[in-house]
């Protein structure tokens, strides 16, 4: 399925690599060792609108997390199925290095969005899906980015959920970079 998030593509989007590096990343940590982040954000209650701008205004915000970097926050509204896979250490660990970083300047702009079918990756969970086309621009001196988007989106319990292309690669970063 082709059909990934910016940050799949952009971790919504999150196959892709940037390299090594920490992605600009500053993450305290708690007694535990974990990112003081997952502890804050993790599980933020919100009510989203199921309709087609509810889905716009979500797919902004989590390509807004992206190229700002807010790992734990993004986290949040990764799929239930993908967060049962990897935890929100995990990812923060790993998103700079698996994810497509864009030039802080970048805007979005929604220009499509359709009702879809899709499979979670990596699950058997089947979803009805709202998939928006999502054009990019920057003008960043050295980085500048023009291009488009495919990101699906499932509403799951009165929120709007990305999922990764493959989960596993959260799981442990630094043997599969």
């Amino acid at each position: 399925m082709r059909n990934m998030l910016v940050l799949l593509a952009l971790a919504l989007v999150a196959a892709c690599s940037t390299g090594g590096g920490d992605g600009g990343v500053v993450a305290t940590e708690r007694q535990d060792g974990a990112p003081a982040e997952c502890q804050e954000t993790a599980h933020a209650e919100r009510q989203e609108s199921r309709s087609a701008k509810g889905a716009q205004q979500a797919v902004l915000t989590h390509m807004r997390q992206s190229t700002d970097r807010q790992w734990a926050a993004l986290y949040d509204s990764l799929h239930p199925d993908h967060q049962k896979i990897i935890s929100c250490e995990q990812f923060v660990e790993c998103a700079p290095r698996r994810t497509l970083t864009l030039p802080p300047d970048t805007e979005f702009d929604v220009v499509d969005i359709y009702e879809d079918q899709v499979t979670i990756p990596r699950t058997t969970t089947q979803a009805d899906s709202m998939t928006l086309i999502v054009k990019t621009s920057s003008e960043s001196p050295g980085r500048p980015v023009g291009g488009s988007f495919t990101v699906p989106l499932v509403y799951v319990d009165g929120t709007w959920r990305w999922w990764l292309a493959d989960p596993y690669l959260y799981r442990d970063c630094e043997h599969y970079p």
